[in-house]
């Protein structure tokens, strides 16, 4: 259990799969961009694409007071 729900296996095997491939597509990226001089600007973009993929998304933090305010409640 993951903060009280449940994770199916098809979803935990696809999590896995995506991030294999996320981790072989940064090595491969890093191992081109150190090794060949070629398609510098095309590694660079896979290697910023994976890491903006590996990040989590922003999250705003507020008080529940300031919900309110935002949203005029009373």
């Amino acid at each position: 259990m993951n903060g009280g729900k449940i994770i199916s296996k098809p979803s935990l095997i696809l999590f896995i799969i995506q991030l294999g491939l996320v981790i072989i597509t940064s090595i491969v990226a890093l191992a081109n961009l150190t090794i060949n001089s070629n398609n510098k600007v095309m590694w660079t973009m896979l290697l910023s694409s994976c890491i903006g993929y590996m990040m989590p998304n922003p999250r705003l933090k507020y008080m529940e007071n300031d919900k309110r305010e935002i949203f005029h409640e009373n």
